[in-house]
């Protein structure tokens, strides 16, 4: 019986660019997962499904020195058919779906999950019973005959996209309702790495493992879940990051600014805003920066730097994200001034802030404008809003940009 373990992972996720390739320990995340499906006894195979992009190409890289890779030239975003090519390919009898951003699955439970599929013909997936509360994220498991039926009716994008997903809507799984095989109870937290903050919650809890067990192969979910109870502090680097879901359209932002200097205020606070609306809000966000300097690569947001003033003007001009955000220096804000109505009238949401007073230490003044085109005559209003605290910055712009997409 061939039971394929497939990892389906791609580098352009747009809260957190390149995670799968990010150090754990010294060693990737997707190497990390790639350990702990080597440690389970049920396994034929272990496969990464990909596509076939250039900006791929460093995991495909990964893969043919580390793994088995499927690269698929598909639509980048049919998952479900990346997962389907390898299915037919290596003739599964039973799928095992592995997210690539979960790098604490469990090898012991992947192998109970296995185990009670093949002892159950009447049943096609496999489901947690109601009265089980785990830990668990980043798997599925099918018999060949779940996953094709699983395939056929994964007819929309939605459902292409995201795996099991097509099930809600036309129950054609028969589940087998299984207890867990171990106590992953007694605490509530993901496990998925999304955004910076998973990241940063991820290194401490590799950290803490291998400074103690510096020879054991992989961190015990058991000790994960025992720990977590025991350290509100680590359950916070992440606890407010905000799970996607499957059925919401998420808006894109890109935020415009300037580097200057490595204390340039509205820089950090580009970076630092960026970060929020997409772990409190799960936005994408893409930054672009005008600098002379090389700048150390945020693993946070996608980033884009500009040499050239008119280049970096030019994509404002024509950028074409749900909304705009520009934390600008007086010079270019003056710039920006000139062509406000084209941002109004290219983007859902236009907002611009900037120093209230040029080259004024003292000053924590931020001038804030927001034009909404949307379906009416554009308007604009301006505050100036003295020792403007950043959470107070997130809930005012998050609220402003709520409020419109609920318009439209």
């Amino acid at each position: 019986m061939n039971v394929i373990a497939i990892i389906g992972a791609r580098l352009n996720s747009s809260r957190l660019p390149g995670k799968h390739l990010l150090p754990l320990a010294g060693k990737p995340i997707i190497e990390h997962i790639q350990n702990r499906l080597e440690h389970c006894q049920t396994l034929t195979d272990i496969v990464l499904a990909t596509t076939l992009d250039e900006f791929n190409q460093p995991l495909i890289n990964w893969a043919n020195n580390n793994s088995q890779c499927l690269a698929y030239s598909g639509d980048v975003n049919d998952l479900m058919g990346r997962i389907n090519a390898v299915v037919e390919q290596y003739q599964a009898d039973i799928v095992v779906y592995i997210c690539g951003d979960c790098p604490l699955i469990d090898p012991g439970f992947i192998d109970h999950a296995v185990n009670q599929l093949r002892q159950n013909p009447q049943a096609d997936s496999i489901s947690l019973a109601p009265d089980v509360r785990s830990i668990h994220e980043g798997m599925a498991f099918y018999t060949r005959q779940g996953w094709d039926n699983l395939f056929v009716n994964s007819v929309s994008d939605m459902e292409k996209e995201h795996v099991g997903y097509a099930n809600q809507r036309c129950h054609c799984l028969t589940p087998l309702l299984i207890q867990d095989s171990d106590d992953f109870s007694g605490v509530e937290h993901r496990i998925s790495v999304d955004t910076d903050a998973d990241y940063r919650f991820m290194q401490q809890i590799f950290q803490r493992w291998y400074a103690q067990n510096r020879t054991d192969p992989i961190v015990p979910l058991k000790w994960v879940v025992d720990t977590l109870k025991q350290e509100a502090s680590l359950r916070q680097i992440n606890g407010h990051v905000k799970q996607k879901k499957a059925d919401q359209q998420y808006p894109s932002v890109s935020l415009y600014c300037a580097y200057r200097a490595a204390d340039d205020a509205l820089y950090q606070l580009s970076v630092k805003l960026g970060a929020a609306l997409q772990e409190h809000y799960g936005l994408g966000t893409q930054l672009h920066v005008l600098t002379t300097e090389t700048l150390q690569a945020t693993w946070s947001q996608n980033c884009q730097t500009y040499h050239d003033e008119q280049a970096f003007i030019d994509a404002l001009k024509h950028d074409d994200r749900h909304l705009t955000l520009c934390l600008l220096p007086v010079p270019l804000q003056q710039q920006v001034e000139q062509f406000k109505h084209v941002l109004s009238g290219n983007n859902s949401l236009a907002i611009e802030l900037f120093d209230a007073k040029e080259h004024s230490a003292t000053s924590h003044s931020i001038a804030f404008k927001w034009l909404n085109n949307g379906a009416t005559q554009a308007t604009a209003q301006e505050t100036v809003i003295n020792e403007l605290t950043f959470n107070n910055l997130t809930q005012l712009i998050s609220g402003l940009f709520l409020a419109y997409s609920k318009e439209i």
